[in-house]
């Protein structure tokens, strides 16, 4: 089965948590002690970064089985799967809020809207966004990772210790600048240190989830597996 079954409801659970937290539920839940520490781990944030890793886990392992299937890797039907599937719909919401602008609806600024036709808007400049397309950078960078992963994959799939030691390579930087801070200039100018530095170590964990998964089959059906998994996602509940 191409469908990975169990991927549909970790994404509803996502959702709901951002729709939580943005129409105020999680908030009023954060009266109650255990809501609280439930909500400070299970947020919009939660939910928003476990798309990212479903992202980075189900294509690696869509360009594993096709390494697997044929032996290569195609990146131009990849990239046409991916411009079938995202861009239509993309650039019709793109098209629907350029209209409401032209009609005096909605704020126009030239740059938000170049950016955001370019899959660019994680990178918009603070002074530039409009707070009615600022979702677009999660696409931007969902993007210009199915433009980076694809050739990076297919020039080390061949040596696993590699592109594992590539990954950890990323998220150990992006650790390095979430936990050192960013340059003051950086923070003023651009939203990196909010959209897109948090969103590439989620995909990252993802490539090394699906890398791992493949390698480890036998071991991710047993209930073993499910209740490490499980264990894993509840540990931070009991750290205070």
């Amino acid at each position: 089965m191409r469908h990975i079954r169990g991927f549909d409801g970790i994404r509803a659970i996502s959702v709901l948590l951002v729709i939580a937290s943005h129409v105020g539920i999680i908030a009023f839940f954060k009266e109650d002690a255990f809501g609280r520490q439930f909500f400070s781990v299970f947020n919009a944030d939660f939910g928003v970064r476990t798309f990212f890793v479903l992202s980075g886990l189900l294509i690696t392992t869509l360009l594993m089985r096709e390494r697997r299937e044929t032996g290569k890797v195609h990146i131009g039907y990849f990239f046409m799967r991916r411009v079938l599937r995202i861009l239509p719909v993309y650039f019709l919401a793109i098209g629907l809020m350029l209209v409401l602008a032209y009609a005096g609806i909605a704020q126009y600024k030239p740059t938000a809207f170049l950016y955001g036709t370019l899959f660019a808007f994680n990178y918009v400049p603070i002074s530039q966004n409009l707070n009615y397309m600022s979702h677009l950078w999660s696409l931007a960078v969902e993007e210009q990772f199915y433009i980076f992963w694809p050739l990076v994959f297919s020039l080390t799939f061949t040596r696993k210790p590699l592109i594992l030691a590539f990954c950890l390579m990323i998220i150990a930087a992006c650790y390095y600048f979430m936990r050192y801070g960013y340059a003051a200039d950086i923070v003023a100018t651009y939203y990196t240190n909010r959209w897109t530095i948090p969103a590439i170590y989620p995909i990252m964990l993802g490539c090394v989830a699906a890398i791992i998964h493949d390698a480890a089959r036998p071991f991710i059906k047993t209930i073993i597996a499910l209740l490490v998994s499980c264990s894993l996602i509840s540990l931070p509940l009991f750290l205070g």
